[in-house]
């Protein structure tokens, strides 16, 4: 259940603000109000430090590894930063000298080597050199029109398709504009060729001395998360507001922490002023108790990156329930599921010390469970045909063999199917239709649920509240109408109508006026709210086409290889097999992101008034650095 938040106002002397925020970050209990960091010199130095660590792990874990780079120095913790930062401001540097010396020496090459010093002889006794560059069909038309100064001499050093360089000789100096003359570097080309090669090298020693820093990243992300504690320290003292000779800071603590704090005022000398949240704040987090199996999917909300808020309603158990059945509707095969519980068995006994793989690892072992019962139920494993399969694995007859099922002779009794629709053609195709009735049915339960919930909540507030019940008869009706419309075609009983109005009558009843334009469009909608739910039968069985289809290329490949190589084709076989299921289940884990995800929370949040405007209580908890 979502706990309710206190607004805590604590107060304390001004020169005690540093133990206090200290103290109050031992307690772990009191998320603070969101504020702009404080401009304290303080505060801006911590930024800085912690923005160019983040520049400096950023660039080092992104570094392409070498296959045996240089030992990483020792270093002290206090310089590391500094140390990794002047690895990669030396390669910044080498890399705008290389540019430099790139473009000198592509500038260079067209002359050749040459003595510079030789033109300035030549022009001391009266014979002027004027190096050019000119495109080629200008230098082409310039020739031809016999556009070059009269008194100079035209002297071709290299032409190409593009460009031409010469060198114009005269008595005298030539006039502007009428040439194009070069100005070249200083360096020789043989020297800026040698300082090109230096550069170069010096990238090289760079890159592996920034790659032998990756032996450096633990530490250097143990530094973050340290600078990163003195920031929210640093912003929590640092903005603390202060009235004469007393500060005070806010923030929202848990009803069930409450009395924790006011032990904890009693000792340190706090005053406190204990409120309850306005209607209107919006920045209340979301703390959530619940019971300790619903922990199993908390790595999904956090990949997500979903909670609902404040002021909603807490829906872990119909996630814990729903969501399973439909990721392995989704998924839909017991060799798959078969896989996944063995990987995260062995997951967990290999990463039994790291607490944080532990969840997600528990969640797969989950997840996998209901995928290995849905496709043992379905016979599918692998997309491989019944009669390769032994008997204990072909699932339960009243979906794999219907026809000789007791129990599919009941439920088609149930629903009125007389006994000359009970066809062969009725029966090959009865499997898909019980799982599309599955599916509608759960899409009834799932999004009832919601209904009878917001009911029992809301109704002690607001008697119109009420309109849920009238909304859950609607789904109900909604589940009688796609059965009989979709799955057994003719079977809506006629006292279905009567829940229709009843439903109807509740939430006219009940309705507000301002809501009566939309009324049509949100029936319809809780119509297709049910029908989509259909995308696990779909999504399901095209994960099952993809199985079979993939083992008969693999079948094909291992046939188009000659009897002699028969080894060959049955390596053949494996690899495109392999290859095909290991595609179809990535495809089946998207399949789970994009549909079961969204069933949860789209269309049963939009039933359950959830609008997922969240954000998880995280209490202060940085200390202050006193190294």
């Amino acid at each position: 259940m979502i706990i309710p938040m206190k607004l805590v106002t604590l107060l304390c002397l001004e020169q005690d603000r540093s133990a206090a925020v200290d103290a109050l970050a031992g307690l772990e209990l009191m998320q603070l109000c969101r504020t702009a960091a404080p401009a304290t010199k303080d505060v801006a130095s911590i930024s800085a430090q912690l923005a160019e660590c983040e520049r400096v792990i950023g660039i080092v874990r992104s570094a392409p590894a070498m296959k045996n780079p240089p030992a990483a120095p020792e270093v002290a913790d206090g310089e590391l930063v500094a140390y990794v930062s002047k690895l990669i401001s030396g390669k910044v540097a080498a890399f705008k000298e290389q540019e430099r010396l790139q473009h000198d020496l592509n500038l260079l090459a067209p002359w050749g080597e040459f003595d510079r010093s030789a033109i300035a002889k030549l022009q001391g006794k009266g014979v002027y050199v004027t190096l050019c560059a000119t495109p080629r069909n200008v230098f082409d038309q310039r020739k031809k029109d016999d556009a070059f100064p009269a008194e100079a001499a035209v002297s071709v050093i290299r032409m190409d398709k593009n460009m031409v360089h010469y060198a114009l000789v005269s008595e005298a100096p030539l006039a502007e504009g009428s040439f194009d003359p070069v100005v070249l570097p200083e360096q020789t080309l043989s020297a800026t060729k040698n300082d090109l090669a230096n550069c170069q090298a010096a990238i090289r020693d760079a890159d592996a001395s920034i790659a032998a820093a990756k032996a450096l990243l633990p530490r250097l992300e143990t530094k973050l998360a340290a600078l990163r504690n003195q920031l929210e320290f640093a912003s929590a003292r640092d903005g603390m507001e202060q009235s004469g000779a007393i500060a005070y800071l806010q923030g929202y603590v848990p009803v069930t922490r409450i009395e924790k704090l006011k032990e904890a005022a009693v000792k340190n000398g706090w005053a406190l002023q204990i409120d309850d949240p306005a209607e209107d704040d919006q920045n209340v987090p979301t703390y959530i108790e619940k019971a300790r199996f619903l922990n199993v999917l908390d790595p999904l909300f956090d990949f997500v990156g979903i909670s609902p808020g404040y002021r909603e309603s807490d829906v872990n158990v119909f996630f814990f329930f729903f969501f399973p059945i439909f990721f392995g509707m989704i998924l839909g095969d017991a060799g798959y599921g078969a896989l996944m519980l063995v990987a995260g068995t062995i997951g967990l006994i290999a990463l039994q010390a790291k607490k944080a793989a532990r969840l997600p690892l528990v969640l797969l072992i989950f997840l996998a469970t209901f995928t290995f019962i849905w496709g043992w139920l379905n016979g599918a494993w692998f997309g491989l045909p019944a009669d390769v399969l032994p008997g204990w694995m072909r699932g339960w007859s009243m979906i794999t063999d219907p026809a000789h099922s007791t129990a599919a002779h009941k439920f088609v009794k149930f629903y009125g199917i007389s006994d000359k629709q009970l066809t062969q053609s009725f029966w090959d195709g009865f499997p898909s239709k019980l799982t599309q009735w599955f599916c509608f049915l759960l899409a009834m339960l799932h999004l009832m649920s919601a209904h009878i919930v917001r009911f029992f909540t809301g109704i002690r507030k607001d008697w119109r509240e009420l309109s849920n019940i009238g909304w859950a008869l609607m789904i109900f009706a909604n589940f009688l109408l796609a059965v009989g419309l979709i799955v057994f075609s003719g079977t809506f009983p006629s006292w279905g109508v009567y829940v229709y109005i009843a439903g109807a009558a509740l939430i006219l009843v009940t309705i507000r006026p301002a809501q009566l334009l939309n009324l049509p469009f949100d029936m319809i909608g809780s119509f297709t709210d049910v029908l989509s739910y259909i995308r696990l039968f779909a999504v399901g069985l095209s994960g099952m086409y993809i199985a079979q289809k993939f083992n008969m290329m693999g079948i094909m490949a291992k046939d188009a290889v000659p009897d002699k190589y028969a080894v060959v084709g049955f390596i053949l076989l494996i690899l495109v097999a392999v290859a095909g299921h290991i595609l179809n289940l990535a495809l089946g884990f998207l399949g789970v992101l994009v549909h079961a995800v969204r069933l949860n929370t789209l269309e049963f949040s939009n039933h359950m008034g959830l609008q997922w405007a969240g954000f998880k209580f995280k209490p202060f908890s940085a200390k202050q650095n006193n190294d």
